[in-house]
């Protein structure tokens, strides 16, 4: 059976993901209610489809945004503070607006009858021993972020017990693509792309060996929508490629698709709380939803790097009026 809906909330709706899924609900005829507060999401993300949606600049705990709920179908959490900056500068707010942010959201959805569509990472697998992660695979996060989204899970398995109320949960690989944050340096390849615009080294940690699953972006909005429509109540659904890069592999194929040589790849120290291997099991995706993604990491850095390039461009022909 696949469930239909009229009517969506995306909370965190101006942020990277958030914003790329908005306009994708927006493509299949829905409704869609946007809710962030921009901390770190903006407005632009939503310029193309403006006229098209409800947007409310507001925190999620604040009670003005309640009633907009009733009437909704599809809540999907997007909301949440992120990135390896904000983890180890602020880990107590991290954990703090994470957490106060799934359970706000949660008991609106069991007032308003609503499915919950939980956007968790795959953070909550640490450094798993067994690769590919399976979606059964013992969680053991090593970032505050990690821990946050272990809750905001916990969170959703208790609603169900206690309430009733339906979440399915999305654990996230590693995404990247256009629109991806242009300001900070909190994300890989955004900042491999920044620095070598501006003729400066890319830095990797560490030896450059560890792994990700990179998922482009029209990818991991796929695998969300499909889990929502799809998915089983109360599963948790990697979305991933079960492709694993590592990172100076990336930063390798970043410096040729850039024409650069590799005399551009400096290495430093690696972060406190590093992950060392991480690569999706998505057979789970596969079997139950239909999801396989379909964008190479070769095409989708092309495409990333093309965003970036019109970004500094566009930049250039503002300064010079």
């Amino acid at each position: 059976m696949i469930r239909k809906f009229r009517n969506a909330i995306v909370t965190g709706g101006a942020g990277f993901i958030g914003s790329h899924l908005s306009k994708y609900l927006i493509s299949q005829g829905i409704k869609v209610t946007v809710i962030d507060n921009f901390s770190t999401g903006n407005e632009n993300n939503l310029k193309s489809i403006r006229s098209k949606i409800t947007l409310i600049n507001s925190d999620i705990c604040d009670d003005s945004i309640d009633d907009y709920f009733k009437n909704t179908d599809v809540v999907f959490n997007c909301a949440a503070l992120v990135g390896v900056k904000l983890a180890t500068s602020k880990p107590l707010e991290v954990l703090d607006q994470n957490i106060s942010n799934v359970r706000k959201i949660l008991d609106l959805c069991r007032k308003n009858n609503a499915l919950h569509i939980f956007i968790s990472s795959s953070e909550v697998y640490g450094n798993s021993v067994n690769m590919p992660v399976s979606e059964n695979s013992t969680l053991v996060p090593v970032s505050p972020y990690g821990v946050s989204k272990i809750v905001g899970e916990t969170y959703c398995s208790s609603f169900k017990r206690k309430y009733g109320i339906n979440s399915i949960i999305i654990r996230l690989f590693n995404v990247y693509g256009p629109g991806q944050d242009a300001n900070g340096l909190s994300w890989v390849l955004p900042s491999f792309i920044i620095k070598l615009l501006q003729n400066q080294k890319i830095t990797i940690h560490g030896t450059g060996e560890h792994t990700r699953d990179f998922t482009f972006i029209d990818d991991s909005v796929k695998g969300i929508f499909l889990a929502s429509v799809k998915g089983n109540f109360g599963e948790a659904y990697n979305i991933g490629t079960g492709v694993e890069t590592s990172i100076s592999d990336l930063g390798k194929l970043v410096i040729n698709k850039m024409n650069l040589s590799n005399n551009k790849l400096h290495f430093t120290r690696n972060r406190s709380f590093q992950i060392y291997r991480r690569v999706a099991d998505t057979k789970k995706a596969r079997n139950d939803l239909g999801f396989t993604s379909s964008i190479s990491l070769s095409t989708g850095v092309s495409k990333t790097i093309s965003f970036f390039k019109l970004i500094k461009n566009t930049k250039i022909k503002s300064k010079n009026g």
